[in-house]
């Protein structure tokens, strides 16, 4: 029996990319942060049998490069053991889906600590108990979203991005746009809205069409921005005296 760091497991994956056919017994230990150990895990799994044991340290809420390639290469056949389900994932949903992964894949799954083993009938009871509660969470979920929702609209708050955007508001965002100084994120903040998404989908290819302008040089790099301007006017009917005044008022707030 071998322990594994991660570096001799990418190692390996690179190689081969498959566990050798003699390694039937898989060991997985996982802790959040660097001040824990391992140990406790590391006997547990020996006792079990492992016949390797890759180890992690690594919270949940964040990337774990070893599980993920760990559940990418187990293939039928192979059995993994955790010390404990919560090595697994964050909570019970996301417990299940790795859960559903490696049945689906044919990986016997055993848990020291719940003292489950997805070979038999109760660690299949015990399955499905697991999913019934992640599907409660689910719902519980969906329900105080919905609810907050609700809440919020009856507030006066609204949700999503705006379905139009006309008249002069149109106008002073064309006119941050065609400025090369400020960002995405400036020209959305300044006309009120959170996402860049807005931005383009309202806008879309803009951006596009001032960043080949700026190739031109500046006197063509002007003549294209006002071009453009002065089209946004006229499709918004306003005319050329008060878009130049926008055009100084926005100036004026940079």
């Amino acid at each position: 029996m071998t322990t594994a760091t991660w570096t001799e497991f990418d190692t390996y994956i690179q190689r081969n990319y498959k566990f050798p056919a003699d390694c039937r017994v898989i060991g997985y230990a996982r802790v959040s942060t660097d001040d824990q150990e391992l140990n406790l895990q590391i006997a547990a799994l020996k006792d079990a049998g492992c016949d390797r044991i890759y180890l992690e340290k690594q919270s949940t809420r964040k990337t774990r490069p070893v599980f993920e390639n760990l559940k990418d290469i187990c293939r039928e056949g192979v059995k993994l053991i955790v010390w404990r389900l919560d090595r697994l994932g964050r909570d019970i949903a996301d417990m299940a889906t790795t859960v559903q992964h490696f049945c689906k894949n044919g990986v016997q799954l055993v848990s020291l600590k719940e003292r489950l083993d997805l070979d038999s009938a109760a660690g299949m009871l015990m399955l499905h108990i697991m999913f019934a509660f992640a599907q409660y969470e689910r719902d519980l979920t969906r329900e105080r979203t919905i609810a907050g929702m609700a809440e919020a609209k009856r507030q006066g708050k609204k949700f999503g991005q705006p379905s139009e955007i006309h008249g002069e508001k149109r106008i002073r965002m064309m006119i941050d746009i065609w400025n090369p100084i400020l960002t995405n994120r400036q020209i959305t903040e300044r006309a009120g809205y959170k996402s860049t998404a807005t931005l383009f989908n309202h806008f879309a290819g803009e951006r596009g069409k001032v960043k080949q302008a700026r190739k031109q040089g500046k006197i063509e790099f002007k003549k294209l921005r006002m071009k453009a301007l002065e089209e946004c006017a006229k499709a918004e009917g306003v005319s050329i005296r008060r878009l130049n005044q926008i055009i100084k008022e926005t100036e004026s707030l940079e």
